[in-house]
């Protein structure tokens, strides 16, 4: 070790960040990236954690947004990620995955992150597929108390070589767990999705979802503590003044 210290905004390597602050359309990327999302089946906007918010229905509709695997720039996680947001459920039926997002075709799967109700019991519940084939996905769960009505942060960190998810609420680590022989994250052909899994047509999201970013790299506890600022949340690029200067999280080198 050099000693020296590696500064790190909190845009290296955001491959993608939706404030959602329409009033109605698709979802603009606020990244350079442009992944606007399209607006299926009208999923509406309303007042949310940062101005608006995307507010969806789990009915018969399937209100979700997308967008195609050749339209995407930076969403092919084949190694480490992040997902950062604020929701705010509605409803949680038992036995129900509520998708945040996914990336998955039929039998073509890559990563899928979501809140889950299993008989009273709500957890994150985040899977990576090795390959095409859907049965060969790991499974990173972890119970967490979620309620309706209620906003929430939340953060999911991968890293690959340690094959270990990191999951945060409210800008604190509720856990870490380890799945061995997660070595490889599938290039899926699959469109991104976010608020259900539209390759199954189920598990659409019932609330608000705001403030979505994804990462191609793991970011820092110190990032995430960042991003929840005390609970008023942190919208893209993330400037905050302290002391008349930019904050940048940093990691050492």
């Amino acid at each position: 070790c050099s000693g020296s210290i590696k500064y790190m905004a909190l845009t290296d390597s955001l491959q993608a960040y939706w404030k959602f602050d329409e009033a109605s359309g698709n979802a603009a990327d606020s990244t350079a990236n442009a992944n606007t999302l399209t607006n299926t089946n009208t999923v509406a906007y309303a007042a949310a954690k940062i101005n608006n918010g995307a507010d969806f229905e789990d009915d018969a509709t399937s209100r979700h947004f997308a967008r195609t695997d050749a339209a995407q720039v930076g969403l092919d996680l084949t190694g480490n990620q992040s997902v950062s947001c604020w929701i705010n459920l509605e409803s949680f039926a038992s036995g129900a995955n509520y998708y945040i997002i996914s990336k998955w075709a039929s039998a073509d799967g890559a990563y899928i992150y979501a809140v889950h109700n299993n008989a009273g019991t709500t957890r994150f519940n985040c899977a990576l597929y090795n390959d095409a084939n859907p049965s060969n996905n790991i499974n990173y769960q972890i119970n967490s108390v979620f309620s309706i009505a209620t906003w929430y942060h939340l953060v999911m960190t991968y890293n690959l070589t340690s094959e270990t998810m990191t999951f945060y609420v409210n800008g604190s680590s509720v856990g870490t767990v380890q799945q061995l022989g997660q070595d490889t994250i599938h290039n899926s052909a699959g469109a991104f999705n976010v608020g259900g899994n539209v390759a199954i047509g189920g598990g659409f999201f019932d609330g608000i979802i705001d403030e979505l970013g994804v990462w191609s790299r793991e970011i820092s506890s110190s990032e995430v503590t960042t991003l929840y600022n005390g609970g008023a949340g942190l919208t893209h690029p993330f400037s905050v003044a302290t002391s008349g200067n930019n904050f940048f999280a940093f990691m050492p080198q």
